[in-house]
């Protein structure tokens, strides 16, 4: 199983593939393959999930990454100068074999680019441990002044670990994301949805009882159940559920530390 370690150091590599080699069509596929077999790991397919978040095969990621190339090299032409391997995989997906319904297309870079202080977090974009703290504590201080509740649901991806062992961490990154998509549908403008760490997601409610916070939490119980039970990686089901717990001020707790 790869390290996180091994996995940034793929990247690395990749991202040094696309900026020096990608003028030289032959000169990338062969610097592919030699990263194969340094690695052992499925080079294209790692490339394919990065640039597009699409999973495939290794096999069936290469097959679809010769065809990027050919398709880079038509519109190119069509255009009177190079598009480059970004623009050829999007457009490759988006009108050729339309796997694309939601188009994404992310640098290598912006995979460490979090900065430490940083109040989103890098793999959700939901906030991070900090500021959902900060928050909190904002918003028991205005509880107490208006005589209001405030909840907290704080919730786990059950079976992540296996998933990483099973499909590898970029897979997971991109599953990790999609589970915060999904908290972030079902909940207001003023709730603070966060990732604390891990495969953990928290949200924090203003003005809300424990009612209320029973009812967001069994709403993103049922929409992870219901997506990932569809969801499928490399013709793999992915089967994700969730499992989260409720706390509300001042019934459970009257400080943002007990909370």
């Amino acid at each position: 199983m790869s390290t996180p370690d091994d996995v940034r150091k793929l990247r690395d590599q990749l991202l040094t593939v696309l900026d020096e080699d990608a003028q030289n069509t032959a000169l990338l596929a062969s610097r592919l393959d030699a990263i194969t077999q340094e690695s052992g790991i499925g080079v294209h397919a790692a490339l394919l999930l990065i640039l597009t978040h699409l999973a495939f095969e290794e096999e069936e990621a290469r097959q679809h990454w010769e065809a990027i190339l050919a398709h880079r090299g038509r519109i190119s032409t069509a255009l009177g100068r190079d598009a480059g391997v970004r623009v050829a995989a999007l457009d490759y997906f988006l009108h050729i074999n339309r796997r694309l319904t939601n188009p994404t297309m992310i640098d290598l870079r912006m995979r460490d680019a979090t900065d430490a202080g940083s109040d989103v977090d890098s793999r959700t974009g939901l906030a991070t441990e900090r500021r959902f703290r900060a928050a909190v504590q904002a918003e028991l201080r205005r509880a107490r002044r208006y005589n209001i509740k405030a909840s907290v649901v704080l919730a786990d991806l059950d079976g992540f670990r296996r998933a990483n062992e099973r499909f590898g961490e970029l897979v997971c990154d991109r599953l990790l994301r999609e589970a915060a998509i999904l908290l972030g549908n079902g909940i207001r403008d003023i709730d603070v949805a966060a990732r604390p760490g891990g495969d953990a997601l928290a949200v924090l409610l203003p003005e809300t009882d424990r009612s209320g916070a029973l009812l967001v939490a069994e709403r993103l119980r049922r929409s992870v159940e219901s997506y990932f039970g569809r969801r499928e990686s490399g013709g793999t089901p992915v089967g994700l559920t969730i499992s989260a717990g409720v706390v509300c001020y001042p019934e459970d707790a009257t400080t943002p530390e007990l909370l």
